[in-house]
């Protein structure tokens, strides 16, 4: 009711050559798998990933990156078909909406030495299986003396190392309508251990929101079998496409009269403000644009100021022609 535009000009898309007509919608799924540490003693571990590419879970998410911490849960359920290890912590990624590209491992083990050396086997084979997909994969193996620590037992410790290797993550369906087009995601972006709990926070996508809650309800239930609990919040709904739509057109022909080429017209697996607001404004005409950025919600990420100042004045112009 505070609105009374019927034009919505966001800035928030990432090609300078592009104009965007549609986006996924999304919700945030956190799960919370109980632990009850006690007084253990053995050898301690530590395992650390990194080097991986990460990126942006809505963007990225279909250019196959690996997610560090499902690739950890990968390394320890493995491990642990042949060793006894008693977890004391793990932790990967702090943002919902960013792939994780490292995470770490502290647990305890009878035999250090003969663990040390499988787990160094596990983690080249999996270097070299990475070596195009992920180039910059780096591992590291640590082996401390005995300690008394505060662990998870054995018998807890594999159930939670299960969980986390088979808890679904990145592509689920692609878009049958639009070519090259993820439909549905989600993507484990933070994974920490707490005193009685081991926090994983999930960040769901789709195109097409029943789509979407049917994976929510599908992550619930494989958590549930697991016995940890549920929290679901942040819904938003997608932006769905409009055949008709006079300001795509007026930024089309403002971009070809000064590059002599034609925009590209797209619809991202990412969420934009423009599903929200066009759900309260059925009748609300949108597009989003933006100057060309480069590593999106990565340490990398960068931003052409040449682009920035191109896109400044064609929207300048545009709103000249608006008026």
């Amino acid at each position: 009711s505070l609105l009374s535009a019927k034009r919505l000009i966001n800035i928030d898309s990432e090609e300078e050559d592009t104009v965007t007509v549609s986006c996924a919608g999304g919700s945030d799924l956190e799960l919370f798998f109980p632990i009850k540490p006690e007084k253990k003693k053995g050898t301690l571990v530590e395992i650390k990933i990194g080097g991986l590419q990460g990126g942006h879970s809505g963007i990225e998410i279909g250019k196959g990156r690996v997610n560090a911490d499902i690739l950890m849960g990968r390394v320890l359920s493995t491990l642990s078909e042949e060793f006894e290890i008693c977890f004391v912590s793990v932790s990967g990624g702090n943002k919902g909406n960013a792939i994780p590209l490292a995470s770490s491992f502290e647990g305890l083990v009878a035999d250090g030495a003969a663990f040390g050396k499988r787990c160094e086997e596990v983690l080249l084979s999996i270097q070299k299986e990475f070596a195009i997909r992920e180039p910059g994969f780096t591992y590291e193996v640590k082996i401390f003396s005995e300690e008394e620590r505060a662990a998870v037992g054995f018998v807890d410790s594999k159930r939670f190392f299960d969980f986390l290797f088979a808890l679904p993550d990145g592509v689920v369906t692609m878009s049958p309508s639009i070519p090259n087009l993820v439909e549905t995601s989600l993507n484990l972006g933070i994974l920490k251990t707490n005193q009685d709990h081991i926090f994983l926070k999930c960040m769901l996508r789709s195109n097409i929101y029943s789509a979407m809650l049917a994976l929510e309800s599908r992550v619930a239930a494989f958590a549930r079998l697991s016995g940890a609990q549920v929290r679901s919040y942040g819904h938003y709904p997608p932006w769905e496409f409009k055949p008709e739509s006079k300001l795509r057109d007026l930024y089309a022909r403002l971009y070809r009269e000064e590059t002599g080429k034609e925009i590209r017209v797209e619809a991202i697996h990412a969420g934009l403000e423009c599903g929200v607001i066009s759900a309260g404004l059925p009748e609300l005409d949108c597009i989003s644009i933006g100057p060309d950025l480069f590593d999106v919600h990565t340490t990398k990420e960068k931003l052409s100021l040449p682009s920035v100042k191109r896109v400044y004045y064609r929207l300048i112009k545009m709103l000249k022609e608006m008026a």
